[in-house]
């Protein structure tokens, strides 16, 4: 079984991912790069946001028309 090196590991699907506690609470997820040096920086600003209390769900329901907007905007390039 591999194991998280300094909070992070290379998947053999060629991403890095992370993992780390912050007052006993487990912080996993990808980094979607795929050089360790970008994987570290995302790792850092991780760390910032959970130390901080920014990462955070998402607490409100959006509209479907809001919903809408933002998939139109995320697609604009597309459509």
């Amino acid at each position: 079984m591999a194991s998280f090196k300094n909070g992070l590991l290379k998947h053999p699907s060629g991403f890095y991912h992370y993992c780390f506690r912050v007052q006993g609470r487990q912080y996993k997820g990808s980094t979607r790069a795929t050089d360790r040096a970008t994987a570290e920086k995302v790792l850092v600003e991780k760390r910032r946001e959970a130390l901080l209390g920014k990462a955070q769900l998402r607490t409100t329901v959006l509209s479907v028309r809001e919903l809408v907007l933002n998939w139109l905007d995320a697609h604009r390039g597309t459509h």
